[in-house]
């Protein structure tokens, strides 16, 4: 009895976990996954043109892509913040995306569906999004000993 719990178990976290890998779009963070086209046209406009950009300043066939290359946060005020790792993107031409251990970062705000504009960009090692006090905090991490903390004035990122 036991064992056929277990197999049964074991059966159905397999089965589950293929049909998950099945759904996502991105694989586990050390891997390279392809991008559908299905996918990048459901992504805001400007973020699409960015990745195609980047794509093509790669010289890449294939956008390939990593978890997290792509994050969403509602605004506090209204509005959705998009940020777009290109880290978390592949390169055959590093040199095109990140200078050093500093990759291109973008941030939008959408509005709605097409209305989108970008309103940070720059090289960091990482950068997050975050809520706190009903307002939204960019934090650039740009190296061991640098992290700078941007906060959003209802039209830009500022200090």
């Amino acid at each position: 009895m036991i064992k056929t719990i277990i197999a049964l178990t074991t059966s159905l976290l397999l089965a589950s976990a293929s049909n998950a890998f099945a759904f996502s779009f991105a694989g586990p963070h050390s891997d390279w996954t392809p991008l559908p086209v299905e996918r990048l046209k459901q992504l805001p406009p400007a973020v699409e043109r960015t990745l195609r950009a980047a794509q093509k300043a790669c010289g890449d066939e294939q956008l390939l892509v990593r978890t997290g290359y792509v994050r969403y946060l509602p605004g506090a005020h209204g509005g959705t913040f998009v940020s777009l790792h290109l880290d978390q993107v592949h390169c055959n031409n590093r040199a095109a995306l990140c200078r050093g251990d500093s990759c291109l970062h973008h941030v939008y705000i959408a509005s709605g569906p097409v209305e989108v504009r970008e309103v940070w960009r720059g090289y960091a090692r990482e950068i997050d999004l975050d809520q706190a006090a009903g307002a939204t905090a960019l934090t650039v991490h740009c190296g061991d000993a640098c992290q700078a903390t941007l906060h959003w004035d209802g039209r830009q990122f500022g200090h």
